[in-house]
C-alpha cells in the first residue's frame, strides 16, 4: 500500500508539474503578435543628449561633457543654456578668454537667466575683479533672491574684499535659506572668526562640517589675524585629533618662516557629509 501511494503522489506532482509547464507555454507572447520596438524620434535623441551633457557637467567631467554640448551647439546656436554649459566647461578647463566669450553669449541670449552671471563672477573672483564679480553675483540675486547659492557667493566675495558687515548679511541669509549649505556656513565661520568672535566662528564652522576641520579653520582665522601662537595651538588640537589631517598640516609648516612661501595657509573645504546608517530594529525601538 505504501508503494501505492508513493506512486500515486509522484504521478500527481507529475501532472501538476505538467500543466504548469504546459500552462506557461500557452502563455508566451507570439513573437508575430509582439509590436516592433519603436525607433527615438529625433527629438527625443536630442533631450536625452542635452540630458546627458548637463550631467556630466553637473558631475565636473568637463572633458566628456564638451563634445556633447559643442555637437548641440551646433545643431541650436541660440540655446543659451547651451552657451553657459561651454563657458563653464571652458572656464574649469582654464580657457579664461574662450569662456568669457560663451557667458557673454548666454546672457546676451537670455538676460534674465542668473546662472550665467553667476558663472561669470567666478571667473572674475579668480581674475581678483572683485568689484565687477561682486556687480554679477547681486545681479544672480537679484533674478533668484531664494537662491543660496548666489548669497553665499555674493557674501564669499564680499569677505575676500574684507567688507565683513556685508558679507555677513549675505551669509547669514544663505543659511537662513538652506540649513544645510555647509559652504556658507563655512565661510560665515571664516566672517565671525576675522570680528573676533571666537564662540560664534566655532559654531559655524562645526555646522560645516568635523571639528577637526573646524579646528584647523580657527586656526587659518588667528593667522590671518596675525596671531601665530594662537593658529598654531588650534592646528595642533586638529592634528591631535587627525595626525594625517593635509590642509592642518600645511598651515603649521606656513607658520616656520623658513617655509612659508612653499606653504600659504589656506581654509580647509568643507567636508562631504556622512551618509546615515540604517538603524538596526533594536536601535529603532
Amino acid at each position: 500500500m505504501l508503494i501505492a501511494r508513493r506512486r500515486t503522489t509522484l504521478l500527481a506532482t507529475a501532472a501538476v508539474i505538467g500543466l504548469g509547464v504546459s500552462a506557461g507555454a500557452c502563455m508566451r507572447p507570439d513573437p508575430k503578435s509582439s509590436p516592433p520596438l519603436r525607433k527615438p524620434s529625433d527629438r527625443e535623441v536630442l533631450a536625452m543628449r542635452y540630458a546627458m551633457a548637463e550631467a556630466l557637467v553637473q558631475r565636473e567631467q568637463y572633458g566628456q561633457a564638451a563634445p556633447y554640448v559643442r555637437d548641440l551647439l551646433a545643431l541650436q546656436p541660440k540655446d543659451a543654456r547651451l552657451h553657459y554649459l561651454l563657458g563653464v566647461i571652458l572656464r574649469e578647463q582654464g580657457v579664461e578668454g574662450a569662456a568669457e566669450r560663451e557667458l557673454h553669449k548666454s546672457v546676451q541670449l537670455q538676460p534674465k537667466a542668473p546662472a550665467a552671471y553667476a558663472a561669470l563672477a567666478v571667473l572674475r573672483t579668480k581674475q581678483r575683479k572683485l568689484h565687477a564679480a561682486e556687480k554679477l553675483l547681486r545681479r544672480a540675486v537679484e533674478l533668484s533672491p531664494r537662491s543660496t547659492r548666489y548669497h553665499s557667493d555674493l557674501g564669499f566675495c564680499l569677505l575676500l574684499q574684507r567688507r565683513l558687515p556685508d558679507a555677513l548679511q549675505s551669509l547669514e541669509e544663505a543659511v537662513r535659506l538652506d540649513p544645510s549649505n555647509r559652504r556658507a556656513f563655512n565661510n560665515l565661520g571664516l566672517v565671525l572668526g576675522l570680528q573676533g568672535k571666537r564662540d560664534a566662528a566655532m559654531k559655524a564652522f562645526r555646522q560645516a562640517g568635523s571639528l577637526v576641520m573646524a579646528l584647523t579653520n580657527m586656526g587659518f582665522v588667528a593667522q590671518m589675524r596675525g596671531r601665530p601662537l594662537q593658529a598654531r595651538r588650534y592646528y595642533e588640537r586638529a592634528l591631535q585629533k587627525r595626525a594625517d589631517f593635509a590642509p592642518a598640516l600645511r598651515n603649521l609648516r606656513s607658520l616656520d618662516p623658513n617655509a612659508a612661501a612653499a606653504y600659504a595657509p589656506q581654509a580647509a573645504d568643507p567636508e562631504p557629509k556622512p551618509k546615515s546608517k540604517p538603524k538596526s530594529k533594536k536601535e529603532s525601538k
